[in-house]
């Protein structure tokens, strides 16, 4: 899968990015490592995160099985389990916000020495019932600011998902279709109620995809801002070296996107990576991949 990316948005933007692409923010359930000078707050989604960190930081299959069926019935015990063994756990660093329903909190890697910006969402309480957990790793030079959507926040982001599809989406006619949809449910007050950005993301490509049927196409969220988009007035910003090294590591650490490489019936090569990265980080893995399919040759019979 290749991963068509859109022109740069401004400062705390939600992105609509079309056709075959691989969403690419640590999301879904990291390992986390409670540090005992770090609080945990004793509400329904503190108790639900610390039964999170106990079962996940163990890395066993049982305990974090059993928290699944507790806590996250929609989650797979198989993948938490493989998460905590290839990431070896996090450590917290700081509760963000606290509700009784929600936190948001920062973590950094064990392994990698990342850090990152998670979001517990409960669906329930009596008793709790995750309805989100997202934990996604803060970019090189960039600062967590995760807002607080207003009807017009919601508006720029709607027009700006319009004025993507039209200029983008491969059929017009099924691009006009998904902002009529979007549009009709703004009218009907569907999205009033939402304020968070996530919350709102997962609305916007769930209406999407009612119409269109894309399972690639979908609207994602970054709780942070960017250097380049902050405005600031001494250039364009350049990686400090301890900002590559730190990029690097995360590239490294996720095989710079490529997830899948294969050959499939008929001697067709089938490669899954989810962005086009820095050549000078990651041009071996591609070199690597592309050697792998190009050298395999169907037996004859």
């Amino acid at each position: 899968m290749l991963r068509q990316s859109p022109a740069p948005e401004k400062r705390n933007s939600i992105v609509v990015r079309a056709s075959l692409c691989f969403f690419l923010l640590l999301v879904a359930l990291m390992p986390l490592g409670a540090r005992a000078d770090v609080g945990v707050p004793d509400t329904p989604a503190g108790r639900t995160l610390r039964a999170f960190l106990d079962a996940f930081n163990s890395g066993n299959h049982d305990r974090i099985a059993a928290y699944v069926k507790e806590y996250d019935p929609e989650n797979n015990a198989d993948q938490l389990t493989s998460f905590s063994g290839e990431t070896g756990g996090f450590t917290l660093l700081s509760i963000v916000q606290s509700k009784p329903d929600k936190l948001s909190f920062m973590v950094r890697g064990r392994g990698d020495n990342l850090e990152a910006y998670g979001v517990l969402q409960l669906s329930g309480t009596t008793p709790p019932r995750v309805k989100q957990i997202n934990i996604r790793a803060i970019p090189p030079g960039a600062k967590l600011d995760d807002i607080q959507l207003d009807e017009t926040g919601r508006q720029k982001t709607i027009d700006a998902i319009s004025e993507r599809l039209t200029e983008y989406y491969v059929y017009p006619d099924v691009a006009a279709k998904m902002i009529q949809a979007v549009h009709d449910h703004q009218k009907h007050g569907d999205y009033k109620p939402i304020v968070d950005g996530n919350e709102f993301a997962d609305a916007l490509t769930r209406d999407l995809r009612a119409i269109s049927q894309d399972r690639h196409l979908f609207v994602g969220y970054d709780p942070y801002v960017l250097p380049a988009e902050s405005g600031a007035l001494d250039g364009p910003h350049k990686p400090s070296p301890a900002d590559e090294a730190r990029f690097r590591t995360m590239m490294e650490h996720d095989n710079c996107t490529f997830s899948k490489v294969e050959i499939l019936g008929h001697n067709i090569g089938y490669i899954k990576f989810g962005a086009f990265l820095n050549p000078n980080i990651c041009g071996p893995t591609v070199v690597a991949a592309m050697n792998f399919v190009g050298a395999y040759r169907c037996p004859d019979f």
